[in-house]
């Protein structure tokens, strides 16, 4: 039939899209920029730089500016062998860590991922050093 989900009613061809991590009108785009709600979801309403779109995937509120996916911390370990990143993260929440040498290459590779089982809680992850030594490193959230 033309319902591309028989668990939700509210889920099939033509039904309004809404930014809710489903793709419920059944076009296989989720969250559109015409999705009715859209407009909410793509503001930042804390002014903390995440959009509030970006909050609700990561688990973080968006009326909140203290509460955001960012890394609090990049530092080398004892030895210069490793670099340690910690971050704020969610329970059931899966991150990924990424690095690129020249940041307007847009070239990331992702290096780590995770998925906590008990949070929020300061995440802790030990990586190796990638050559050449000055990287940039990301945090993200996948979906």
């Amino acid at each position: 039939g033309s319902d591309c989900d028989d668990g939700l009613a509210t889920v099939y061809v033509g039904a309004d899209e809404y930014c809710n991590g489903i793709d419920d009108n059944c076009d296989g785009t989720i969250d559109e920029d015409s999705a009715v709600d859209a407009l909410t979801w793509y503001l930042d309403t804390d002014g903390d730089g995440s959009l509030n779109i970006e909050e609700f995937l990561a688990q973080t509120d968006p009326t909140n500016a203290e509460s955001t996916l960012r890394l609090d911390s990049l530092s080398l370990s004892d030895d210069g062998n490793q670099a340690i990143v910690r971050f704020q993260a969610q329970s059931g929440v899966t991150y990924a860590i990424e690095t690129t040498a020249f940041i307007q290459s847009n070239a990331w590779k992702e290096i780590a991922r995770t998925t906590p089982t008990s949070a929020p809680d300061l995440l802790e992850i030990s990586l190796d050093i990638i050559e050449p030594l000055h990287q940039f490193y990301r945090l993200k959230v996948i979906e």
